[in-house]
């Protein structure tokens, strides 16, 4: 209970919030569909494939694909 008092004096007080708590409850209640969890598994083997490439790269195509990603960001 205490976890809902605080989450509402933090999320849903704010003017500017685009959500109201019926809808958070909707989400967190809903059961993941089997294509979704599919979906998930298969986003977490890619991730760990990335992860894996990028923990094999040198130093400068590590400064590179930051550079990029910064360039991505418009910074």
């Amino acid at each position: 209970m205490f976890c809902s008092k605080q989450l509402n004096k933090k999320c849903f007080k704010r003017k500017k919030s685009k959500h109201s708590e019926n809808d958070l409850i909707l989400y967190i209640d809903s059961p993941f569909t089997k294509e979704t969890e599919i979906e998930m598994k298969e986003g977490y083997q890619e991730m760990a494939f990335l992860n894996l490439e990028m923990a094999m790269m040198t130093d400068d195509e590590l400064k590179e694909v930051n550079d990029y990603e910064n360039w991505l960001c418009g910074e």
